[in-house]
Parts: structure tokens; sequence; C-alpha cells
């Protein structure tokens, strides 16, 4: 899923960013701490990242072939007065060039991040060194529709698009996916079809856009690319009554303000809207660098309209 990619950039940014700045000719090397992470509003599995900048005899910073990651932390995190502390352990490691198939992580399976709670972290280096940082988890968004169902205005609306708004007077980092869900009458169990964003032309080619991570407090599909999503449900048959459209379904990723700062502050300008960060890179860290951060997901099921269903020659009953 694409938050995952979203998660891994940022941690491979952070490191990065240690090096490059370390290792310039005149600079002398100090070490720094990391803590990285995102908990999961929709999950009972967090993982944190705990990880130190390191030196190299030469200036090129990939030479390095020691895990920075750190084991033998104390680290917990306290919601509400209870603390969860988080037990030392080894996971994959998704990039296996450089360093060994496994890396040092700290994991709960018991801890699920409350919407709108507030989380404070701790983290005692096996060094004695002390790291601490907060955080606020994201809310449930109430999603508002430009119509009731999906394709009643799609031969009256004006734009020719079906928009979805959420409002908060926060800044957070929103990742949107819209789903259809069907069944078929030749296989058993329901299937699922994503929805691009729209179709654009690009050197001539066409490109199916999906929506991007941004600070849009909204998101507007184009009627184009949804119709294209219910063809292909039964792309290659000609009897379409044996497919059933059963629902849509919007899961609303909503990253916490340090995420969508630190995310800012990397990539500049995520849209029109956005406020470029010259500064430094964003860190919310006591006594290191890195983000401590979460989200949480969204999840609303859509309706379609009847009409517009069997306008695709599929069953509406």
């Amino acid at each position: 899923m694409r938050k995952y990619g979203i998660l891994l950039v940022a941690v491979v940014s952070l490191l990065n960013l240690s090096c490059d700045e370390e290792f310039a000719p005149k600079i002398p090397f100090e070490e720094k701490y990391f803590v990285y992470t995102s908990l999961k509003g929709d999950s009972t599995k967090q993982i944190i990242m705990v990880a130190r900048s390191y030196d190299v005899t030469n200036f090129d910073p990939k030479s390095n072939t020691s895990a920075p990651e750190i084991p033998g932390c104390i680290v917990e995190v306290v919601q509400q007065g209870i603390t969860y502390r988080f037990r030392d352990t080894l996971i994959d490691r998704p990039d296996t060039s450089r360093y060994g198939p496994k890396m040092a992580a700290y994991v709960s399976t018991e801890f699920v991040p409350g919407a709108e709670k507030n989380l404070s972290a701790r983290v005692i280096l096996p060094n004695g060194k002390l790291i601490t940082s907060s955080t606020v988890v994201p809310p449930q968004m109430f999603i508002e529709k430009s119509v009731f169902t999906i394709g009643y205005d799609r031969n009256s609306t004006l734009y020719g698009r079906y928009t979805l708004q959420w409002r908060t007077a926060d800044l957070f980092l929103y990742v949107p996916k819209l789903e259809i869900f069907y069944m078929r009458d030749d296989k058993p169990g329901v299937f699922k079809m994503e929805v691009p964003l729209e179709y654009r032309t690009v050197n001539k080619k066409l490109e199916v856009v999906y929506p991007p991570v941004s600070t849009n407090r909204w998101v507007s599909y184009d009627y184009n690319a949804i119709d294209s999503a219910m063809a292909k449900i039964s792309e290659g048959y000609d009897f379409k009554g044996m497919f059933r459209v059963v629902r849509a379904e919007i899961r609303l990723l909503v990253y916490d303000t340090n995420f969508a700062k630190y995310y800012s502050s990397v990539n500049g300008y995520l849209d029109q809207y956005s406020v470029r960060l010259d500064e430094n890179v964003f860190t919310n860290i006591n006594g290191g660098l890195g983000v401590f951060g979460s989200y949480m997901m969204t999840r609303e099921i859509l309706l379609f309209d009847l009409d517009y269903v069997a306008s695709f020659g599929y069953r509406v009953r």
C-alpha cells in the first residue's frame, strides 16, 4: 500500500540527512540519534525505530556496512496514563543491499492509538541518554459528498467530477483511496477495483493518476475515471449481467501534524496552498532527530445510483 512507501522514504531520508550533513570534509563527526515512527490508529501492531548516525573513513556514506539501528533500548509510549512497553526485537529489513536481512526495532502488539488522544514517548538508550517526544492522534473525519449516490449527477454535474471533502482547522497529511466492491456469478467472494483520480495525457501518452499525498481537505474524481473503473469490472466478458456492484468505499489515511510538517519540509510544496519550509528538516524529537507521529484511518461506505450501475449492464438487485 502506498502508505508504507511514504514511511520507508521518510526513514531513508532521515538517515541520509545525517550522513550528508555529517560527512562534509571539514565538519567533525558528531554522533546523533534518531527516533522514527508513525503509530497506526487502525492496528494493534506498532513499530518504533531507533538509530544512530555513523562515520566512515572516506567521503561516501554508502560505504558503511554496520547497521545503524540500536538494540537494547527501553522504549515506552504513554496514552491516558497507561504505559506501553515496546519489546526489543528483530524485523525484516525492506532493503538488504547494504545490511543484513533483519533490523533491530521496537514492537508492541497491545497498543492502539485512540483518535484525538495525547501520546508521549520515552526512549532510554543503552548509554543512558534519554530521548522524548509527543504527538496528538488525528481525529476520525466526517466525509461530505458532492452528491448522495455515485453516478446520480453523472450527466448533469457542471465539472464532471465526484467530490469528497472533510473539514478541519489543523494541518494534516491525507492519503485517500476509493475502491469499488463487486460480486460475480462465476466466482465466490467479493472483489474490488481501485478508482483512479483521473487520466492525464503526458507526452502524448495517457497516464493513470491516483490521489497523491496532500494537505488538501478534499479529493475530486473525474467521472471518466469512475466510468473506466466500472467498465473494467467486466472487461472481456460479453454477458455483463453476471456482475453485481455492491458498494464503494473511501479510505482516508490522516497523518498527524508532526508527520505533515516533516513531509512538507522534505518535499517542499505539496500543493498550491502549502507553505514551504526553507529551514532545516522538521523534527519533534527532544534529544535527537526524527519524527514521532501517528495516523488515523477513516472508512466510509458510499452507495451507487442504481440507474448508473444498470447503464453498464450490471445487476442492481
